[in-house]
């Protein structure tokens, strides 16, 4: 540790955590021989009674299905047995966010079967025996994402943040099929506060709590002490970290900050021409300067210097 420890004011050691949001702090802590006992842990709590002896880590760069899309690469993909499971962690909303997990999905499907290139081989060199049948391995899609899904209604979520889906029989509790399972963990529905560790209640609850304030935490909560939260809150600690991923953490910190600087300019920049155009509109409708001023924000001199 820094000679120059830091301290809290009750006489703690400052224990600094990096931000699981981050990628690299995310690979750190779920992607390595380090924390693959928290990818586990992750992947039981938000599978009720799969149980995970083995993990492997597989390549994660799947070929697109068009020439304009080169490659899709997960987060992380991983396996286990016959089933596969991919962990990605999204950040921004983005629209039609279901769909494309589900377009996604079907990477790991395709490769699973001989495309027909594939096949054509195997038949002209006499290798019947790999050719497959249709029988397909579980495919487990899990996303962490930092906002809320729309759901018809609140009995969708377990514990408030797990909604997950599989091909069912829409009239009888009757499986189509075992080969896709989808599995949605909403920490943006998370709002405790970092002093409000005290609040969580359950496993999902805090390790959601981790990924929303870990980064701001000094030390692990007392109520953190299990074996799972305690385990990921030590993968965290930044002291842990390699030079190498240190310096890599850092630079996705600054390029984040830079890219939120550039957006929070462009929105206050939106903002400044549209006051402006409502002073404009108001002038025009021979709205008093003095008015115009004190509902737009703008100086009674930038008011006066609009043209119309």
């Amino acid at each position: 540790m820094d000679t120059q420890t830091q301290l809290t004011s009750s006489g703690q050691e400052v224990r600094p955590f990096a931000n699981l949001m981050m990628d690299v702090a995310f690979k750190i802590a779920f992607g390595k021989e380090l924390g693959k006992q928290n990818m586990i842990d992750l992947l039981e709590c938000l599978l009720p009674g799969k149980h995970i002896t083995q993990l492997e880590y597989v390549d994660k760069e799947h070929p697109g299905f068009f020439v304009s899309e080169k490659r899709s690469i997960f987060d992380l993909q991983c396996k286990s047995g016959d089933e596969s499971f991919v962990v990605e962690m999204q950040v921004k909303k983005k629209s039609f966010f279901k769909d494309r997990v589900l377009f996604y999905s079907s990477f790991l499907l395709r490769d699973q079967l001989l495309t027909p290139l594939e096949e054509i081989k195997a038949l002209t060199e006499g290798r019947k025996k790999e050719i497959k049948d249709y029988h397909l391995k579980p495919v487990y899609m899990v996303s962490i994402v930092d906002y809320a899904l729309d759901h018809q209604d609140d009995a969708a979520l377990e514990q408030g943040l797990v909604s997950r889906y599989s091909l069912r029989n829409e009239q009888a509790d009757e499986q189509m099929s075992d080969a896709l399972h989808f599995v949605f963990y909403e920490i943006g529905r998370m709002k405790y506060k970092p002093h409000e560790a005290s609040k969580c209640k359950g496993i999902l609850e805090k390790v959601a709590f981790i990924f929303r304030n870990g980064s701001k935490l000094t030390g692990i909560p007392a109520e953190f002490e299990d074996d799972i939260t305690n385990r990921l809150l030590n993968t965290m600690e930044k002291e842990r970290f390699t030079p190498e991923e240190r310096r890599r953490y850092e630079l996705e910190l600054l390029e984040d900050l830079e890219k939120n600087s550039e957006l929070e300019a462009a929105r206050e920049e939106g903002i400044e021409k549209e006051r402006m155009t409502i002073a404009r509109n108001l002038k025009s409708a021979d709205i008093p300067p003095e008015t115009i001023a004190q509902a737009t924000g703008l100086t009674l001199e930038q008011v006066k210097a609009l043209g119309g």
